[in-house]
């Protein structure tokens, strides 16, 4: 099962901090999510969440970003040194 240890650590982090779970969005909350960045020190307090296809995409090293683009409801997944893909910029949002 070569995908076992990515399941472990989206059902831990579901497990540990369901406010950040939401099966209903892909990405949720923040206007972009990094590689590294962790939903659980209290920087991204924001009702920041993930679904699991959401999880695995930021478990995996992919930055997600909202945009206003109709596609993938309107957020987009790269992985670091890959092209940025054309879309449309949204407002910033403010979490404060």
């Amino acid at each position: 099962m070569p995908h076992a240890g990515l399941a472990a650590r989206i059902l831990h982090a579901i497990t540990e901090h369901p406010e950040h779970y939401d099966q209903g969005h892909w990405f949720h909350g923040v206007d972009t999510l990094h590689p590294g960045d962790q939903l659980t020190d209290g920087t991204l307090d924001c009702g920041t969440t993930l679904c699991i296809a959401g999880y695995a995409t930021h478990l995996t090293g992919h930055t997600l970003t909202l945009t206003d683009a109709i596609h993938d409801e309107g957020v987009t997944a790269r992985k670091p040194g890959h092209p940025r893909p054309p879309s449309s910029k949204r407002p910033a949002q403010n979490c404060n």
